[in-house]
């Protein structure tokens, strides 16, 4: 693993203070702190505990990043492995329907079934579709107030992509377009 190289600034001052307290003799007094006195050797384990969360970041961090890294290699892999175990199951159990509803999304097109919550019930899985209603607004848009109600984002008209709001309907008799 390769540690990442952000130091935070707090700790070189964590460090300077560990070095401070092992300079002192181990026959010290202890020091009193707002909750409890504590001896030099207890100071430096405290401060270090601190070093090592700062440490475990950076350490989890680039494990997190070789991981991404490693994925994002092996995706062609798996890919290409997917479509041939897929085209595999096709070739040996490609006419038997319940066999290829094993394997998931290789089956034939057909609408997949799957049980319901009473034993012996067949329940058919029903895909629907939601359809924004488009309003107009009497806004002009960012394309240049040519479209009412367009939301394309566009700065210039001619990029533009979309069709105006009035071009999908016919106009009204004795009016021309929008």
């Amino acid at each position: 693993m390769k540690p990442t190289n952000t130091v935070h600034s707090l700790e070189p001052k964590l460090q300077a203070i560990i070095q401070g307290y092992k300079s002192l003799p181990s026959e010290h007094p202890p020091f009193v702190f707002h909750t409890q006195p504590l001896f030099a050797h207890e100071v430096v384990i405290r401060v270090q505990k601190v070093l090592d969360t700062f440490e475990a970041v950076r350490t989890t961090r680039a494990a997190h990043e070789e991981a991404l890294e490693r994925c994002k290699q092996s995706i062609p892999d798996g890919q290409a492995f997917y479509e041939e175990a897929k085209a595999v199951a096709k070739k040996h159990f490609g006419s038997d329907p319940k066999m290829m509803s094993r394997f998931g999304d290789c089956s034939s097109s057909k609408p997949r079934k799957r049980r319901g919550a009473c034993e012996g019930e067949v329940v058919e899985e029903v895909t629907t579709t939601v359809i924004e209603q488009v309003t107009e607004s009497e806004s002009t848009s960012s394309c240049g107030g040519e479209h009412r109600g367009c939301d394309c984002g566009e700065s210039k008209p001619p990029r533009c992509a979309r069709k105006p709001p009035c071009a999908k309907k016919k106009p009204p008799k004795g009016r021309r377009g929008c």
